[in-house]
């Protein structure tokens, strides 16, 4: 466990002794200032956070509010806390590799169960652009709405549509790249190469699963992935088994039946987990 985790996981364990008014005052604190520090040193953030915490669970004991004792202005307190922490471009480029990993995974995901699909490397790099644009944006915007007064009775109501529509301004260009765009740089993913991309996958998957400290939260989605990778394994076989899986209406029967019964599992269990946790 790294020290930004440890830092992370106390925060959480010591979040649940706060008052509903000190929970209220230190959540929109702690919402502003990670909205706004993803250029920042992730790891003097957290440890800063915690001091803040701890700071507000002293003058609890005493009776104090978090309010009393910092200003009625913790926004002042938040953007102070972003000035004294220094800016970290490697940690934000790490950061922008583990999101474009994450990326590279989804797209790639239906391809799992299409034998000789293509990959469209244009239209990959487009949607990428538009996705880390968005994410950026989306991260501003949600943090300059946290300390926003306004008076008006409908004020959440008109948020909450402002919010909408803003995530449909997003999204749009994603949707209608992967819908209208096509693009010379296109690859066709033969069934080695697709076997070779599962195995790839999966090896990342599970180094990234063990290394988890709270693996039930993973294991639906890693179930289910599993299940994904087996099929598109099967799919790609020479021989019999790969041709009445991709090439015979039973074989596409079973293909659809699998992937139903993986997404109910996965649906199912994480339901149960959230629950649980």
């Amino acid at each position: 466990m790294t020290k930004e985790q440890y830092f992370i996981e106390k925060n959480n364990q010591l979040r649940q002794q706060l008052t509903p008014e000190n929970e209220k005052f230190y959540s929109d604190l702690l919402l502003y200032v990670r909205l706004h520090s993803f250029i920042q040193d992730q790891e003097t953030i957290e440890a800063k956070l915690l001091e803040i915490l701890q700071d507000i669970l002293d003058a609890q004991a005493d009776y104090i509010s978090a309010q009393q004792y910092f200003g009625k202005n913790p926004k002042i307190l938040a953007d102070d806390l972003l000035e004294q922490v220094p800016k970290s471009i490697s940690k934000f480029f790490k950061g922008l590799t583990f999101l474009f990993a994450i990326y590279l995974f989804f797209f790639s995901l239906p391809s799992m169960t299409s034998p000789n699909s293509t990959f469209d490397l244009g239209t990959f790099a487009l949607v990428g652009l538009c996705v880390i644009l968005a994410v950026f944006l989306s991260f501003r915007y949600l943090g300059t709405t946290i300390y926003k007064i306004d008076s008006q009775s409908d004020s959440k109501l008109r948020k909450s549509i402002s919010s909408f529509l803003i995530g449909v301004v997003f999204m749009a260009p994603i949707f209608l790249i992967l819908l209208f765009v096509d693009t010379p740089f296109q690859i066709t993913i033969n069934n080695g190469l697709g076997i070779g991309f599962i195995l790839f996958w999966l090896a990342v998957g599970t180094v990234l699963f063990s290394k988890q400290n709270d693996k039930k939260m993973w294991l639906p989605f890693a179930f289910f992935y599993l299940l994904l990778s087996i099929l598109g394994i099967a799919m790609r076989l020479p021989g019999n088994i790969g041709f009445f899986l991709s090439n015979t209406d039973t074989g596409q029967t079973i293909d659809l039946i699998i992937l139903l019964v993986a997404l109910v599992a996965f649906f199912i269990t994480n339901f149960f987990v959230i629950r649980k946790s």
